[in-house]
Formats: structure tokens, C-alpha cells, sequence
């Protein structure tokens, strides 16, 4: 999830490469015609969508724009469960249930030093608890899908990676933190690079 405070060419850069990733999601659908890319590529819309509201090219402001996110994410989910039940596999696995805990541990610390009481107000306060723990659960289920096949590993890194780029967008809201802009559009880049390409080549 990109920050709203890009320059206008650093806004318009950004925005492009997302609109290239959704592109890409798009067309990668259409080669594969499988749920993992169809889920996949509708969530990217959402992030696209998150991005413009983000960047302020659409009127709508942040919590719209974490509303479109948070759907981004599950969808996300939706693909990983699709995916992992079309290989008989199961989402209840060790892998998953580790991987709850402790992004969910994650996400609850980093709300309750940085969000807790952020100057923004309850109401976001809670939707940003809410949609932590949405992205912990769209983290944990591509583990869940890594362990039920291992050609899977770009997910999981991917949606890691999206968690430490959204935890950093948290630390932000209280703290400053040097080049974090910079940080977070990288972080983010590589996040969807890692879903999107993940069922690429298999």
C-alpha cells in the first residue's frame, strides 16, 4: 500500500508501474485461466484502485483507499484457499497455524505502539487494527499454500514482504523514519511481483 506524499513525478511513477502490474495480472489470467490468476488479477485492480485513492489522483482519501486494499487482500485469500483446495490440498495446516500466530502477534504489537492512539482518531485506529490483521491472514494462508506445494514460494515471499511494507506504513502514522517513502514503494513493488509472478511459469 502506497503513502499519499509522493511528489507529483514520484505519484505518476508510481502509479504507472501499478498500472503495468495490473496489466500483467490481467494478461497472465487470461494465458492461465486458473482461480490462482483470476483472484489474483481482480485483487490487483483493487491495489491499482488503493494506489490512485492514495496518490490522490481519485478523490476518496485513506481509509477509502485501505478499504481497497483490505478487499485487495482478500481476494488474495480467495486465490491461496482456491488454489490450495483445486491441488487437494488443506489450508489447516502446521505451516498456517505458526504463521497466524506470529504475524498476528506482529500486527497486534505495531497497532498497539503506533496506531493505539494515532492523532488520525479511533475510527481509524480500529480500521487499521482490522485491516492488519486481514493482511496477517492473507500472510499466513500463502504459507499455508507454499507448504502444500513448494512452486509457491514467490506467494509466500511476496505477501511477507507486503506485510513489513504496510508494518512500515504503521510505524509512519507516529515516527519518522528515514526514506521510508522510498522503502515502502520498494517493498510494495516487490510484494506484487512475488503474487503476481508466483504461478507464472508453473
Amino acid at each position: 500500500m502506497i503513502i499519499d506524499n509522493f511528489k507529483d513525478l514520484n505519484r505518476f511513477t508510481a502509479v504507472s508501474i501499478s498500472f503495468i502490474y495490473l496489466l500483467t495480472a490481467l494478461y497472465i489470467w487470461l494465458e492461465k485461466k486458473n482461480n490462482y490468476n483470476r483472484f489474483v488479477s481482480i485483487a490487483v485492480v483493487f491495489c491499482f484502485t488503493g494506489d490512485m485513492l492514495l496518490s490522490k489522483f481519485i478523490p476518496g482519501g485513506t481509509m477509502i483507499g485501505m478499504g481497497a486494499f483490505a478487499i485487495a487482500h482478500i481476494l488474495f485469500i480467495i486465490a491461496y484457499v482456491n488454489t490450495i483446495h483445486d491441488n487437494n490440498g488443506k489450508v489447516m495446516n502446521f505451516g498456517f497455524c505458526v504463521a497466524t500466530i506470529v504475524y498476528y502477534l506482529y500486527f497486534l504489537i505495531l497497532w498497539n505502539i503506533f496506531l493505539r492512539n494515532t492523532p488520525s482518531g479511533e475510527l481509524f485506529s480500529f480500521a487499521s487494527l482490522i485491516y492488519g490483521l486481514i493482511v496477517g491472514t492473507m500472510a499466513s494462508v500463502a504459507v499455508s499454500l507454499y507448504i502444500n506445494g513448494e512452486k509457491y514460494i514467490k506467494t509466500a515471499l511476496g505477501a511477507f514482504i507486503f506485510l513489513l511494507s504496510d508494518s512500515l506504513i504503521a510505524v509512519t502514522q507516529t515516527t519518522i523514519v528515514s526514506n521510508s517513502e522510498i522503502i515502502i514503494w520498494i517493498t510494495y513493488v516487490l510484494a506484487l511481483y512475488g503474487i503476481i509472478y508466483s504461478n507464472n511459469f508453473t
